[in-house]
């Protein structure tokens, strides 16, 4: 799921459409977020898939609780642009 981990690209808001469609999950917290990925993967072990492969180019981390990321990823599900902290 290379595409949730890209916050900072145009596609994302159409990316987080279409993951809460084919997972049946409305997004608009990380917890929902997580609970769609998490579908997905289930989804895919489920039909036989045992490995995957990820471009994670540059993993960034700062510390942030619940609340943080539900504002970080409402801004930006609303078109809001992003800090690179964020």
């Amino acid at each position: 799921p290379d595409k949730a981990f890209n916050i900072e690209q145009a596609t994302f808001n159409d990316y987080m459409a279409k993951l809460g469609e084919v997972s049946d999950t409305d997004i608009r917290r990380f917890a929902d977020l997580q609970t769609a990925l998490t579908k997905r993967l289930d989804h895919f072990a489920a039909h036989g898939c045992k490995v995957s492969d990820h471009a994670l180019d540059v993993v960034m981390f700062a510390e942030a609780n619940e609340a943080e990321l539900d504002s970080i990823l409402a801004r930006r599900l609303a078109g809001e642009t992003l800090s690179e902290h964020e």
